[in-house]
């Protein structure tokens, strides 16, 4: 990872390493500066530090995401307890492709 230029806060870092070392880039993040990804010298990313956040500001990005169908909250309790026992069988006829198939469908 390099900076940009001396006087800047902007570090560069290529896809691979970036990939690969996600923890230095996000290093640089958490104490403030930028981290502009690039693939073959193109700027395809940047990492920014998000500062404090409200818990106001995270349910109104929470809430956009699930609109968008980004994200999917979870429904009921997920205790310890719960997720020790055995896992739930599929029926012998179930098919993954036929449940997403169902599921577009619903949206439509």
């Amino acid at each position: 990872m390099k900076r940009k230029n001396n006087n800047s806060q902007v570090k560069e870092a290529t896809i691979s390493p970036a990939n690969s070392r996600l923890s230095e880039p996000l290093h640089a993040v958490r104490h403030g500066d930028s981290v502009l990804i690039t693939d073959r010298n193109r700027p395809v990313a940047c990492i920014e530090p998000v500062g404090t956040v409200t818990p106001e500001e995270a349910a109104s990005w929470r809430d956009e995401l699930e609109h968008a169908v980004l994200v999917r909250r979870g429904r009921g309790d997920l205790s310890k307890r719960k997720l020790r026992g055995p896992l739930p069988r599929p029926k012998r006829a179930a098919s993954v492709v036929d449940a997403l198939r169902a599921k577009r469908e619903e949206r439509r």
